[in-house]
């Protein structure tokens, strides 16, 4: 095979920080020079611009269903008796009506009480009145009843904002950006929530920087410097013959171990070349959640959330408590 580009020697010795060691950078390359595959690769020129998530949004009242067999992700659903009454409610609320509108939001709770939207809607109202306990107490009943509603942790993190009761707002804005990861006013309220709790504004994207393309006997790969380990691996899960096989994944098969073989290539790169850390935020990131057993939790939250959002819905409680720490102690930790 061969190779049409400059290697750090100190890329080649990197260590890694974790508990199940995957393929060194190293080995990662000898791979490349056995196989019967010609790997081309050279260095990409010009940027990758990372895809637009802003409209994948969860639009759905998610809630989880609880059967014999365990538990379900399933749409939250209205008595039809009940959607009459909400339906007068949101007429009155299109028209401005906001003594009607809550007037038909209680009636269609009474008749069905299940339903946690509505409660975020009825603070929603009280909200609007500057009534900010009462909608305190709406937004609190909702996530009782259904912990996924992402629009009441937002409203309530707004409310306690507005209320001066910021740590509070922190930890409810926080919630409502892992529900719907993509939401674009989602982030507004939470950056500016940041700001006030004296956290760190700075957002980024986890945009691998390479380009892939190849068939049965040559394989063409190009990469930014920082991304050579990264981009390796991903050449080797994709068209070295049996590589994936050998991971216990069918070729061509998504595999989570995939992606993080990959970023940890990338963390030892960065370990061995700190100088590259500065240059890019989601590095600085990624390390300090490697350093800080975060490295999963950066992984679901800057990778899989953004491609599918709808898997924060499904996390048990202690993994969305790590993604909350994971954000607030090392994506926008303090200043």
């Amino acid at each position: 095979m061969k190779l049409v580009i400059w290697i750090s020697a100190c890329f080649l010795t990197g260590n890694f920080i974790f508990a199940q060691v995957p393929p060194t950078p190293a080995e990662v390359l000898k791979v490349m020079e056995k196989s019967d595959l010609s790997y081309n690769l050279s260095e990409l020129e010009g940027e990758i611009t990372c895809p637009d998530q802003s409209k994948n949004t969860i639009s759905e009242h998610y809630v989880l269903l609880t059967a014999e067999n365990g538990k379900s992700l399933g749409i939250q659903s209205i008595r039809k008796d009940a959607k009459v009454e909400f339906d007068k409610a949101e007429n009155f609320f299109s028209s401005g009506n906001w003594d009607s509108t809550v007037y038909y939001y209680q009636k269609a709770l009474e008749k069905d009480p299940s339903v946690s939207y509505i409660m975020t809607y009825l603070g929603q109202m009280y909200g609007q009145k500057k009534l900010y306990s009462e909608a305190v107490v709406w937004y609190e009943l909702a996530i009782k009843t259904n912990p996924l509603d992402f629009m009441a942790h937002w409203f309530l993190a707004d409310t306690y904002w507005i209320m001066g009761k910021t740590e509070l707002a922190v930890n409810e804005i926080t919630l409502a950006w892992i529900l719907n990861r993509n939401n674009p006013r989602i982030k507004i309220s939470f950056f500016n929530i940041m700001k006030s709790a004296g956290n760190s504004e700075q957002d980024f994207d986890f945009c691998p920087q390479y380009t892939l393309e190849g068939n049965e006997t040559e394989v063409d790969l190009k990469f930014h410097p920082a991304w050579a380990g990264y981009s390796m691996v991903k050449a080797l899960w994709k068209f070295e013959p049996g590589y994936s096989e050998s991971k216990g994944v069918k070729r061509g098969l998504y595999s989570s171990q995939e992606e993080k073989e990959a970023m940890a290539n990338l963390v030892a790169q960065l370990q061995s070349s700190p100088d590259l850390i500065p240059t890019n935020p989601a590095f600085s990131c990624l390390m300090a959640a490697a350093e800080t057993g975060h490295f999963s939790d950066f992984y679901l939250f800057e990778m899989m959330m953004k491609v599918s959002p709808v898997i924060s819905c499904t996390l048990p409680e202690d993994v969305l408590e790590s993604l909350k720490n994971y954000i607030l102690k090392v994506r926008q930790k303090k200043k």
